[in-house]
């Protein structure tokens, strides 16, 4: 146990600190796939009228380590598409906190040669939502087109591409052809890519067509197998590197929660809050609002939203549920009716997942 003690704390360690993240309300996205978290936000809109508020900035931040190092997130909607406000916001940003790292969420749709140099130049980090073999799902296909790809092969290159965000749903439903997918890709384009597979979350009604339901469960099985002999093998042969490449944060966090549990050893890094980040991170839009996420905001309730957050377990369901210690909830933004929603897919994964990691301890 003091092996996967100290492989799983280098995995959560090599990260830099989270100082907050700035969401830009009007950055409207032009790719509106179904099954995105952020599409159901009053966050995204179809037009790019709000404008950069430098004094409620300061004043909803001033609290924040201006000296320190640390990492700044920017997502929307999609960054890229309201020009003058990224830009105005990085402007401020670099100005405000000259030692922060900054990243930013995209679509790659909109990636050309002058964003790709303007990223390079300012040091930003890239993450990009493409969902592998089942992006034709969500539409545009940047690593099918040349312009995207080119560059998306720059910034890996100059060390600005960290990975691609994958959604597995019903209609792409395994992690193993996802990463098949990545290798050829890797292959082809000669450079390292990477992947954090996550399962779809239900959020309304849009969602259904792609969640897992009880007929497709098989495909959950076979998830929970690929991954815990993909960690196993990793952790055997101490590569770390692998599991940070091709699992991601969510599913590194349900690996070391099942662990923890079985061996009865607490690790001091997993927090008794939903791995969302929400509880934890402080969220600001660009014209200094305070919100939680996407999905909470949807009411405008802040301060239900508030009651909502320090109340995630309340859900009774939550209460008595096996694997509410791997997903502690799953999203605190989620009221309850969408929360069931989600509950039975996870259940059976998070089930599925511990049986094969007990068994493989047990060896």
């Amino acid at each position: 146990m003091n092996n996967i003690d100290q492989f799983l704390s280098y995995n959560d360690s090599d990260t830099t600190p989270q100082l907050f993240e700035i969401i830009i309300p009007d950055a409207a996205c032009n790719m509106k796939c179904k099954y995105c978290f952020g599409e159901h936000s009053c966050n995204i809109r179809n037009t790019c009228n709000s404008k950069l508020n430098e004094k409620a900035l300061d004043e909803s931040l001033k609290d924040v380590d201006h000296s320190g190092p640390g990492l700044i997130t920017v997502w929307g909607g999609e960054p890229f598409y309201n020009k003058s406000q990224f830009l105005e916001l990085v402007s401020y940003l670099t100005d405000r906190f000259p030692k922060a790292k900054l990243s930013i969420v995209t679509n790659g749709s909109l990636l050309t040669d002058y964003w790709t140099q303007f990223i390079i130049d300012n040091n930003i980090i890239v993450g990009i939502s493409h969902d592998g073999p089942g992006q034709k799902y969500r539409g545009f296909d940047c690593l099918e087109h040349a312009e995207t790809k080119n560059n998306i092969i720059q910034l890996r290159k100059n060390k600005r591409f960290f990975a691609f965000n994958t959604i597995i749903h019903k209609l792409s439903p395994s992690i193993q052809e996802t990463h098949e997918y990545y290798y050829r890709k890797e292959d082809e384009l000669g450079v390292e890519l990477g992947t954090a597979p996550r399962l779809i979350r239900y959020v309304n009604e849009l969602s259904e067509p792609f969640m897992f339901r009880s007929a497709d469960f098989y495909h959950l099985d076979k998830n929970a197998e690929y991954v815990t002999n993909f960690f196993m093998r990793a952790l055997l042969n101490n590569d770390t590197k692998s599991v940070n490449k091709y699992l991601g944060d969510p599913l590194k966090h349900a690996i070391t929660s099942i662990i923890e549990n079985l061996s009865g050893i607490p690790f001091t890094w997993i927090k008794d809050t939903p791995y969302c980040g929400t509880l934890d991170v402080l969220k600001i839009t660009t014209n200094g609002d305070r919100v939680f996420c996407n999905g909470i905001t949807e009411t405008g309730d802040i301060e239900k939203a508030k009651k909502m957050l320090s109340t995630y377990k309340s859900f009774s369901k939550c209460e008595t549920c096996d694997t509410n210690y791997v997903c502690k909830g799953l999203c605190s933004a989620l009221p309850e009716h969408a929360l069931m929603q989600n509950c039975e897919m996870y259940q059976y994964f998070y089930t599925k997942l511990r049986e094969y990691i007990e068994s493989f301890m047990k060896k």
